[in-house]
C-alpha cells in the first residue's frame, strides 16, 4: 500500500484498507450525484425548489424536511446565487420522499446525468 495512502488512514484515524477499497454501489450513487450537483449546481438547486414550491412547500418547511438550515437553501436556491453549493443526495432523497414524488432524487438533476445514477441506484436495488 503507498506511503501516502497509509498516512491519510493514520491522519484519518482510519484503517488504510478503508481508504482503498472499492465504493459500494450507495457510495458511487453519492459521489456521481456530488459530481454533477457541484458541476450543475444552480440547475439541480433550481430543480429542488420548483418541486417543493409546487407541492406548496415553503422554504423552511423544505429546508426542515432535508434536515438543512433554511439560510443555507435560501442562499443555494436563490436564481443566481453566487457559488451555491452542491445539494447532496442524502438530503435531496429526502425531499422527494417528502414530496411522495414518483422519481427519486435523480429528477433533480439535469436530464443527461438521471441515467447514471438511476442505473447505480437500481443495481444496488436488485441485490
Amino acid at each position: 500500500m503507498p506511503a501516502n495512502v497509509i498516512e491519510l488512514a493514520n491522519l484519518l484515524d482510519v484503517p488504510p484498507e478503508e481508504l482503498s477499497r472499492p465504493l459500494t454501489d450507495f457510495e458511487q450513487a453519492e459521489w456521481l450525484y456530488y459530481r454533477v450537483s457541484v458541476r450543475n449546481a444552480h440547475v439541480v438547486w433550481s430543480n429542488a425548489r420548483s418541486a417543493w414550491q409546487q407541492a406548496g412547500y415553503s422554504l423552511r418547511h423544505a429546508a426542515s424536511v432535508m434536515l438543512l438550515h433554511a439560510s443555507f437553501v435560501s442562499h443555494n436556491s436563490k436564481p443566481g446565487a453566487r457559488r451555491p453549493s452542491p445539494l447532496t443526495l442524502q438530503p435531496a432523497s429526502r425531499l422527494t420522499t417528502a414530496l411522495s414524488t414518483p422519481f427519486g432524487p435523480e429528477v433533480f438533476l439535469p436530464m443527461q446525468y438521471r441515467s447514471d445514477l438511476l442505473q447505480i441506484l437500481s443495481t444496488r436495488l436488485s441485490r
